[in-house]
């Protein structure tokens, strides 16, 4: 699969939250990244478990954490990588928790965000950090961004702005190579 950078988003404020969903009281914590970051998806049950608590899934929740910012984004840009839909299904999971913000609603429970596929597509919802989590799922967290050459001395492919235009072209690649094969 190839990898499936988001790029630096800022997190979500409380009334941005409240303005979509105005049961969210608060927000208790929230240390998802804001920088660009590779998206991986990893399993926080170890060998022969097929689900934890949802205190046993906080003391286990790695670093890198992806937040509601990262959700969205990948909401509105999955048609740019069917692959990670075709790898859920081939993989059986169905769903990946964005563990970066939690947020407290009217009646004191924590929530989190995450993403449910339904073979089609990835739909957004909201669930109780205390439901734990299953062999289903998946947690979202920053993975390593490829870092780029150096050319010559000190100067290297980032310093010079073609890494994001070297991005931006492998797009247009793909795109016109699906032309292609539709013809």
């Amino acid at each position: 699969m190839k990898q499936i950078i988001i790029p630096a988003l800022p997190r979500p404020t409380l009334a941005e939250l409240k303005k979509k969903y105005s049961w969210i009281k608060s927000i208790e914590r929230d240390t998802s990244e804001t920088k660009e970051v590779k998206l991986s998806l990893i399993s926080v049950l170890k060998k022969g478990e097929d689900y934890i608590s949802g205190k046993e899934y906080e003391k286990r929740m790695p670093k890198g954490l992806l937040g509601f910012q990262h959700l969205e984004w990948f909401i509105e840009h999955q048609s740019e990588f069917p692959e990670l839909l075709e790898q859920a299904n081939d993989n059986n999971f169905w769903y990946i928790d964005f563990l970066g913000l939690v947020v407290v609603l009217d009646s004191g429970r924590r929530c989190v965000p995450y993403g449910c596929q339904n073979g089609k597509r990835w739909y957004a919802y909201w669930h109780w950090l205390s439901s734990g989590f299953g062999q289903y799922g998946r947690v979202a967290v920053s993975g390593q961004v490829a870092k780029p050459r150096t050319l010559g001395s000190s100067r290297n492919l980032d310093s010079l702005g073609l890494v994001k235009r070297v991005a931006e072209l492998e797009k247009w690649r793909e795109k016109v190579e699906k032309i292609i094969k539709i013809q």
